[in-house]
């Protein structure tokens, strides 16, 4: 299969080196400087992309620490919350301590005042009634009364109004000082 060039139209040979010689200027003016910019423009969507996702990333790592940090102030601000409550209820039942103890401080002096004053108003009473039943006795009698009869006029008194503790010595004693009074 021998080919005769010769034989080829002139035309036929100048179209395919014109063809050759058009790819080749197309290859190194159009196709390496658009395949250049697709490459470049391929590489920047890429970076982009990877930035995107580091920044996505970085994103999401910003949210967990947000909210680890959001968790952390809730569970302080709840254990703060806790303690002054505690604190609180520490300190009510103190003050209710305290109070309890004051109330129960003025009532045992109220009630020992109120005893003392009940004894003082009963020796009086019981002085006053003696010294008031001799002055009858004696207007009724028309003498006078010496202590011992006083006394046992007034033991009489007290045991009929079921005073029995005047036989104690102490009333006696008393007794003994309201004769000296007359």
């Amino acid at each position: 299969m021998n080919y005769d060039i010769s034989k080829l139209p002139l035309d036929l040979i100048l179209n395919i080196l014109s063809i050759i010689i058009l790819f080749v200027i197309l290859r190194l003016l159009l196709y390496k400087p658009a395949k250049k910019i697709l490459d470049e423009r391929k590489e920047r969507i890429r970076k982009e992309k990877e930035d995107a996702d580091a920044a996505l990333k970085d994103a999401g790592d910003l949210k967990a620490k947000y909210e680890e940090k959001l968790t952390d102030a809730k569970r302080a601000a709840s254990a703060e919350a806790d303690r002054i409550i505690a604190d609180a209820e520490k300190r009510a039942e103190t003050i209710v301590s305290e109070a309890e103890n004051r109330a129960s401080t003025v009532l045992s002096l109220a009630e020992s005042k109120i005893n003392a004053e009940r004894l003082a108003a009963k020796k009086s009473m019981e002085r006053d009634t003696v010294a008031l039943a001799v002055n009858i006795a004696e207007k009724i009698l028309e003498r006078h009364i010496n202590d011992s009869d006083t006394i046992n006029m007034a033991c009489r008194l007290f045991e009929s109004a079921d005073m029995a503790d005047i036989k104690n010595s102490n009333t006696k004693t008393e007794l003994n000082g309201l004769t000296d009074t007359k």
